[in-house]
């Protein structure tokens, strides 16, 4: 015969067991997606600097390409002008200018700065980029007869 002391040994789990187990997973899943917004903001701030910078490169070409029509560049006034494109609109600023040193390079170049803001979560960011072209200059008109 088997004597019983009344001692329950049922397998399963405590209900603290339980509470240290879900707060042991909310701890993990909260730092999973802290870590999953982090990334996804660092991803949008990436596309946002490339789509800036592709922007840029295209007003470059558009400027080597009006250079190469011109057979050169004079120094001008800024251009500003605001590029709407999805989700974000970006700022621009062209300036030609002449250059002052050195003196070799200053006489037959002009610098191109390109300089484009934009708002992201509630600061600018800007890019600036500057290049040299070729100075544009007048033919010299042959006045002896």
């Amino acid at each position: 015969m088997i004597l019983s002391t009344g001692v329950n040994r049922e397998k399963g789990f405590t209900l603290v067991e339980i509470m240290l187990s879900v707060l042991i997973l909310g701890i993990g899943l909260t730092t999973i997606a802290n870590s999953y917004m982090s990334a996804v903001r660092g991803m949008n701030t990436t596309r946002y600097n490339i789509q800036a910078m592709l922007l840029a490169q295209e007003k470059f070409g558009e400027l080597e390409v009006a250079s190469v029509i011109q057979k050169g560049l004079s120094p001008s006034a800024a251009v500003n002008e605001v590029v709407k494109l999805p989700g974000r609109d970006y700022n621009y600023s062209l300036n030609i200018t002449e250059i002052t040193q050195p003196k070799y390079i200053s006489k037959d170049f002009v610098q191109a700065c390109f300089e484009l803001n934009w708002q992201e979560q509630n600061s600018t960011k800007n890019v600036i980029l500057s290049t040299y072209f070729p100075r544009y200059k007048e033919k010299a008109k042959n006045t002896s007869l």
